[in-house]
């Protein structure tokens, strides 16, 4: 805040967080944007009274699926698939663009071994490795484990 606003007498803003931290939630749309299948299953889950079902698998199953090679292993790039929740179909490694991470951290996520894979092996410094897991979802308990890993 400090380095954007020069003046902050006259800004008042509260830090980022998800929904779910200001309100109790019954459901969560992951991504960046929101899936248009997801969205209509959900409405359609709450029209009928039933829950919906969420996706329990990291992008790295959809990268397989798709038959993807891998941008971590393969090519060097910074890919935050195999922590990051599926759903989006591998968007961007069907690309050739390393996952972001914008769909937030899948259910058996390793962050801290992600993170030491990215300083270690890749040579990203620990400032980057820290923007990489709080782009998105950063205040969420396992991608802030990423961020604190190194």
């Amino acid at each position: 805040r400090d380095r954007v606003y020069t003046h902050l007498w006259d800004i008042n803003s509260i830090p980022a967080y998800g929904i779910d931290y200001y309100v109790p939630v019954d459901a969560y749309l992951r991504g960046c944007a929101v899936d248009l299948g997801e969205l209509l299953e959900l409405l359609r889950c709450a029209l009928l009274g039933v829950s919906p079902r969420y996706i329990t698998h990291a992008v790295c199953g959809e990268c397989k699926l798709k038959e993807n090679g891998c941008l971590l292993l393969g090519k060097g790039q910074p890919c935050m698939g195999s922590v990051t929740a599926g759903g989006c179909g591998a968007l961007c490694p069907s690309l050739n663009r390393a996952c972001e991470g914008c769909r937030g951290p899948s259910d058996d996520c390793n962050a801290a071994s992600l993170a030491r894979v990215f300083h270690e092996q890749l040579g990203l410094t620990k400032d980057d490795v820290v923007r990489k897991f709080r782009k998105y979802a950063g205040n969420t308990p396992e991608f802030r484990k990423g961020a604190e890993a190194l």
